[in-house]
């Protein structure tokens, strides 16, 4: 199964959309083995949690039909997925947080856990070596 990508910035100045971040929670923020949340579940939790959105609304803040949400909009979903409300105003924050976002796709390869969890128990002299051959496989295989 290939590396899970990162949600990437996706424009030259380094910013990503409001839809960018939402759907890179909605791709990111589910157990393994289960799909990702539908519109209908997250609207359904956030009413149940006292927020207030409605599906339709939440479908055109993903597909960027809508761009300006008020903040009550922004804290549900961000209590929700759980992370902090600066996710969808600093590009800062939104990097740091789709770096973690990454390495939680990642985890959800059996093969990328078992790989992460044996190299913990190496010394560091070998997990630096191990680090070096992964990274050169990487990049081959980036260039196919």
């Amino acid at each position: 199964m290939p590396m899970p990508e990162a949600p990437q910035p996706p424009s030259e100045d380094g910013t990503w959309t409001l839809a960018d971040r939402i759907n890179a929670l909605f791709e990111t923020f589910y157990a393994p083995g289960e799909r990702p949340p539908s519109l209908d579940l997250v609207v359904q939790e956030v009413q149940e949690r006292g927020g207030s959105i409605s599906v339709g609304y939440l479908s055109e803040l993903r597909t960027g039909k809508a761009t300006n949400p008020r903040i009550d909009h922004l804290k549900a979903l961000a209590d929700y997925f759980g992370v902090p409300l600066s996710y969808f105003t600093d590009d800062e924050h939104s990097r740091q947080i789709a770096e973690e976002m990454r390495l939680l796709r990642a985890l959800r390869d059996n093969d990328v856990r078992s790989l992460a969890l044996r190299a913990s128990y190496l010394d560091g002299e070998t997990r630096a070596a191990l680090s070096a051959i992964i990274n050169t496989m990487a990049n081959d295989t980036s260039r196919d």
